[in-house]
């Protein structure tokens, strides 16, 4: 088996351990054992240096990412989505200069974004959701220029969101909801040209809603604003976001009427202004 290229093991009921004579199938490019109920994995994966795809995903796998992992510096996509990993991401990821998708989402990871995520020049889809992940957001993501997609729903990140979000030129897909931020809503998002959702729900953002927001954002098709501070009213400028499907503004401090431009929305289904 030493000339194995793929491996897919995934929706099994393989359990406890990889087996450490793994690291030995040292051509293997792509490793799938998700869906499993593996709980550790061995030392000498880190020798799979040819790795473009790995998937650990939905098992139990705990304690901290191991940093052997930063040895797979040919990896493209690494998931370890819904495990139970802990602790701190290990800057050493930052050597992971190739990936273009990283999952974390859904499991028990601390801390706060390290700045060796800023090397990781080729991400596009970042998903760091449902973690217990603090602090404020570093300006070196803004390095990320070809992320599409950045999902840090349900963690505990608080502080403003700073000018350097106004770096994100091809983000398609932005979630930053269920965290403690703060301040208002940056009109520098209005640079995000691309952007298709956007879902700042259930933090504490004040102010009023950019009408910047509307000029520029024209391919939005899911905006959320709801459960935040958000106060003033709507602007008429929503008239301009013609692709919109959901408008979520409910448990706000907004006031005024609602401007009949809503009414040239002809694509939107679902809209939720209650609780204002």
């Amino acid at each position: 088996m030493e000339n194995l290229v793929s491996l897919n093991l995934g929706g099994n009921q393989f359990f406890d351990l990889i087996p450490s004579t793994l690291g030995g199938l040292t051509k293997l490019k792509i490793l799938d054992l998700s869906s499993n109920k593996l709980h550790s994995t061995p030392s000498t994966i880190g020798n799979l240096t040819n790795l473009r795809l790995l998937n650990l995903s939905f098992n139990f796998f705990d304690g901290p990412i191991p940093s052997t992992l930063s040895h797979l510096t040919n990896l493209r996509i690494l998931d370890l989505s819904f495990d139970y990993f802990d602790g701190l991401i290990p800057s050493s990821l930052g050597n992971l200069t190739q990936l273009s998708t990283l999952n974390l989402k859904s499991n028990q990871i601390t801390g706060s974004i390290g700045f060796g995520f800023g090397d990781l020049k080729n991400v596009q889809i970042l998903d760091l959701s449902d973690n217990s992940i603090v602090g404020p957001i570093p300006s070196i993501l803004g390095n990320l220029a070809q992320l599409n997609t950045l999902n840090l729903n349900s963690n505990q990140i608080t502080g403003f969101i700073g000018f350097d979000f106004g770096d994100f030129k091809n983000v398609q897909i932005l979630d930053l909801s269920y965290n403690s931020f703060v301040g208002p809503i940056p009109s520098t998002l209005s640079h995000f040209k691309k952007l298709m959702v956007l879902d700042l729900s259930y933090n504490n953002f004040v102010g009023p809603i950019p009408s910047t927001l509307c000029y520029n954002l024209t391919m939005l098709t899911t905006l959320d604003l709801s459960h935040n501070q958000i106060i003033g009213s709507i602007p008429y400028e929503f008239g301009n976001l013609k692709h919109l499907f959901v408008l979520h503004l409910s448990y706000n401090e907004l006031d005024g009427p609602i401007p009949a431009a809503l009414g040239h929305l002809t694509n939107l289904k679902k809209t939720d202004l209650s609780k204002n």
